[in-house]
This record gives structure tokens, sequence and C-alpha cells, in this order.
């Protein structure tokens, strides 16, 4: 059971390290990460900086309320990139 664990986590390390944007919530449905911030924990320990920003774009990218009216709240994203 710890292989699957760590593997799943070394996937949103991944995710995380090419420089992509992710919720707590795409960490969960994508990798099955249930706690992001233990991940972004050991990233941090290992020299890793890790921004979070409210995004309040929609998947698509678009900005426009017609587009993004369907977006209930701006999401907490975030970043990595190696300090």
């Amino acid at each position: 059971m710890n292989a699957i664990k760590f593997g799943l986590a070394l996937a949103a390390r991944e995710h995380l390290a090419s420089g992509q944007p992710i919720t707590r919530l795409e960490a969960m449905v994508l990798y099955g990460v249930a706690n992001l911030p233990d991940v972004v924990k050991g990233m941090r320990h290992d020299g890793w900086v890790i921004e979070s920003r409210l995004d309040s774009l929609c998947d698509s990218g678009e900005t426009s309320e017609q587009t993004c009216r369907a977006s209930t709240a701006p999401r907490t994203c975030l970043y990595a990139k190696f300090n």
C-alpha cells in the first residue's frame, strides 16, 4: 500500500515540478492525493518554492463573465519552481 501512496504523491510532485498549477481538488481527482499540503511540505523541504495564488480563470482559460458564469468561486492554485 505504501508504494501506491508514494507513487500517487510522486505524480502530483511531477505535475507541480513541470510548472503547471494544481488545486487540492485536482490533486485528489487526477492523482488520488488526499492531502496535497503534505506533498507541498515535502517539496518545500527539498528546496522548491511553492506559490499559492487565487485563480479566477475557468478551466478553459477564459475570463469573460459569459464564459465563466458556471464557475462558482475562484480557486486556489499552487505553482512550483526550484530554488
